[in-house]
């Protein structure tokens, strides 16, 4: 046996490593199990004309038609190196999109999923691994390491695990057992023992006696415990998403669309871990692919490799695996199977050259399951041959965002009109972020001038208040309570701005429009060395804050890209410490654009600075930080600092400052997830 590479193996004749699949062998639509014996009991209730290819490592892939679509079961064993090849693998020999649903057996940690209930992950899955470096025989790893790692939450496909829910929670209520339905986080572990929180007292040193509680203590909403879906969401997250090292601001936007993968996950609960209960899972080992009445045909082996045994019926399919979502919306909406004994005729009307089937239907039929499939079967009438669909875009099948659309108005809104009236609200509140060229310019042409602006010397205040009364700018000084700038002794200085950055909801997409426009914040990081440790005394931050501000202003003002732009400066939340640079852009640039006739944008310029600048228990409510005057002894009635007044809101003015980057993190985050 040859193999093309040794970084990704292939044979001679295009077969992948591990599962032994080759370009054709897979459709675009899979249902992933565990044991070969589950995967070739449900093709044998639900699929026809199917072909199988079982490889050396244990991989079972059999892929037939249901519902008018080639859709392909998997079994892959267990555990996440066994995802990994098959998520891998899959996605070298197929092309186009790929939706992968996970069905498995599973361990319940949580009273919302009894044994016999069906989980479906609607909150994403986390890995539990063993942290190996724990296990160590050196007398530090205990105090240095956890004997786990938990990770982070990788996420399903929203429109998938939607549809999965639905369909799954239609069948539970109309089945005579009515079978309960949970939802939540899954927990995918490295191992069926230890990273499972079983005992064994052969292995005492596993240390896993407290995992369990841990795990819910960390994720409350986690509800199973098993050893696939993890790897699945993570893989499917990933694929064609650029080098992290390489692009520092990647994101999920940036992935290659052409590798897309859908995932989704279910799983039958099998072990109570709380309790102990545990039900009996087996398949009966003699399951094979035989027929069911005059639908489904027993196959017979047609090519045997050294490595791979592939199967197939008198009828071969194969085909390249170029199916989109878009491609899935079916003419009819029947989503009947084809008759096995229909003519020829038929059969080249539903498949191209290469036995792609060209009918199309939506992924709720894929998903459901009728209880009509096991009706007995009534001969099928020949279809009519349908004409040629025009090109013309207004009679092109739906998107997958239309279709989102759609089964939001039914299950989200309930009513049409109210869909209606939420977008058009949203229409007329939102800006056309297609047009933002105007905007997006401004913005750039900001940045260049404060990335341009350089460090300056240190002056005393009247020197300060001079160079800027130059060029026709004013500091803003606060004048309410405490000190006034002139009775400061202390000397102001501007150090260039460290970073430079869009804050607030332009970034996220979320601006919202009012009748007085809106504004877009761009923050200006003042780096430390223009501060000392006492500058959150009497005024000091606020007054070298307005003089920071002033001189970017007065670099602003000379810039000939703000020649026809209004500079002013305005109090940010109204509050005379804080104020910011407004920059009005004309409304006649921007009419027919983004923002819409008559609405009026304004660019603030807000400093802010880093969270460890000053104490935060400095800061505290309780404390007092803008006291009558610096000399106590001067006061007229001998008091101590104890004695003066707690300073709540000048202490959070200050604060506000400081979280300004730890509130756009979080807001990224959350849009993000």
């Amino acid at each position: 046996m040859r193999f093309s590479d040794a970084n990704f193996p292939l044979t001679a004749d295009g077969r992948t490593y591990h599962v032994g699949s080759k370009l054709g062998d897979t459709a675009n639509l899979i249902l992933t199990v565990g044991d070969p014996a589950r995967a070739a009991l449900i093709a044998q209730s639900h699929l026809q004309n199917t072909t199988t290819v079982t490889s050396k490592r244990g991989f079972v892939t059999i892929t037939g038609n249901y519902r008018n679509h080639r859709l392909s079961i998997v079994a892959i064993g267990m555990g996440m190196p066994m995802m990994d090849f098959f998520v891998r693998e899959v996605r070298a020999v197929t092309t186009g999109p790929l939706f992968i649903i996970r069905f498995g057996s599973c361990g319940s940690i949580s009273l919302n999923a009894p044994v016999g209930s069906v989980a479906v992950v609607t909150e994403g899955a986390v890995a539990v691994t063993r942290n190996f470096d724990y296990f160590q025989t050196n007398s530090q790893s205990q105090t240095l390491f956890q004997p786990y790692n938990i990770s982070g939450i990788a996420k399903p496909d929203f429109f998938l695990t939607n549809h999965l829910l639905a369909k799954i929670s239609e069948a539970a209520t109309s089945s005579t057992e009515n079978t309960p339905v949970s939802t939540g986080i899954n927990v995918t572990a490295d191992s069926f023992y230890s990273s499972q929180a079983r005992t064994d007292s052969r292995f005492p040193s596993d240390d896993n006696d407290e995992l369990l509680n841990t795990i819910r203590n960390k994720f409350p909403a986690a509800i199973t415990l098993e050893m696939e879906t993890f790897m699945l969401l993570h893989l499917a997250n990933s694929v064609g998403v650029p080098s992290l090292k390489k692009n520092r601001g990647r994101n999920e936007d940036d992935a290659d669309p052409s590798l897309k993968i859908h995932a989704a996950a279910a799983m039958m609960v099998f072990a109570d871990r709380v309790g102990g209960e545990m039900k009996k899972t087996d398949v009966p080992s003699s399951t094979k692919l035989v027929s069911k009445g005059n639908k489904r045909r027993r196959p017979e082996i047609v090519a045997v490799t050294k490595d791979h045994e592939i199967r197939g019926n008198n009828k071969q399919t194969t085909a390249s695996n170029e199916e989109t979502f878009d491609d899935m919306i079916d003419d009819d909406g029947s989503g009947d199977d084809d008759d096995e004994d229909d003519d020829d005729d038929d059969d080249d009307e539903n498949n191209d050259g290469n036995g792609n089937n060209n009918n199309n239907d939506d992924v709720d039929s894929v998903l459901d399951d009728s209880e009509n499939d096991n009706a007995p079967e009534k001969p099928a009438a020949k279809k009519p041959r349908v004409a040629a669909k025009s090109s013309d875009s207004r009679y092109k099948l739906p998107t997958t965002e239309e279709i989102h659309a759609l089964k939001e108005t039914t299950d989200l809104f309930q009513s049409n009109l109210f869909k209606l009236q939420i977008d058009e609200l949203l229409r007329e509140a939102t800006p056309d972020y297609t047009k933002s060229g105007p905007l997006d310019k401004t913005l750039h042409a900001i940045k260049n001038v404060l990335d341009s602006c350089e460090s300056t010397p240190s002056l005393n205040l009247t020197d300060a208040i001079k160079t800027l009364r130059k060029h026709g700018v004013e500091i803003p000084f606060s004048r309410v309570d405490g000190p006034s700038p002139e009775t400061t002794k202390y000397t102001f200085s501007f150090v260039k701005p460290s970073k430079v950055f869009i804050a607030g909801s332009y970034l996220v997409k979320t601006i919202t429009k009012s009748r007085h426009g809106f504004n877009v914040d761009v923050a200006v990081h003042m780096p430390d060395d223009g501060f000392t440790e006492k500058d959150h005394l009497n005024n000091r931050y606020f007054h070298k804050r307005a003089y920071y501000l002033a001189v970017i202003a007065a670099a602003l003002k000379e810039s000939p890209a703000f020649n026809d732009t209004e500079i002013s400066f305005q109090l940010l939340n109204k509050d005379p410490r804080r104020p910011v640079i407004a920059i009005s852009l004309p409304t006649t640039a921007l009419a027919a654009g983004f923002a819409g006739p008559g609405t009026a944008i304004t660019i603030r310029v807000i400093p802010v600075v880093s969270p460890d600048l000053f104490s935060v228990h400095k800061l505290a409510p309780g404390r007092n930080n803008n006291r009558p005057s610096t000399d106590l002894k001067n006061n007229g009635s001998g008091s101590s600092i104890e004695n003066f007044p707690p300073t709540p809101r000048y202490n959070s003015a200050i604060l506000m400052d400081t979280g300004l980057i730890a509130h756009l993190n979080a807001m990224h985050s959350r849009a993000a997830a």
